[in-house]
């Protein structure tokens, strides 16, 4: 299997937004890399944002995850924040340490259509 980003969550990719992501450089229009099903429940009608960033802890108490996530123009500096998720059961399968790409919407805190991304291989150095 390639390293593709692994989804979370439980209905079909949120259609209708704005995706607002200045790391990507293709014009997919949103779409997941490799025709990949996104998969979480839709957001609001409002603007869309996604990020990068590293999951700190797992919340199941209160159904949220603590990610420290990277710049968004537009939207928020890098900073470590909790965010309530769209869907509880994913809290079972990310764990502190994973990198996850998410989309929010404005005026919402929510994290929707989470996705685990690759993890970056820490081989040994090559023989000389």
């Amino acid at each position: 299997m390639r390293g593709v980003p692994h989804a979370f969550g439980n209905s079909p990719n949120h259609e209708g937004t704005h995706e607002t992501d200045p790391a990507r450089d293709d014009d997919s229009g949103g779409a997941p890399p490799d025709g990949l099903g996104v998969l979480g429940q839709a957001g609001p009608q409002k603007p869309a944002y996604v990020f990068r960033g590293t999951v700190e802890a797992v919340q199941a108490g209160t159904q949220s995850l603590q990610v420290n996530g990277e710049k968004v123009e537009g939207w928020m500096d890098a900073m470590t924040m909790e965010y309530q998720v769209d869907d509880p059961a994913l809290l079972t399968r990310v764990k502190p340490g994973d990198r996850i790409r998410v989309t929010v919407y404005a005026g919402d805190m929510r994290l929707y259509q989470v996705q685990a991304l690759p993890q970056a291989s820490g081989g040994s150095p090559p023989r000389p």
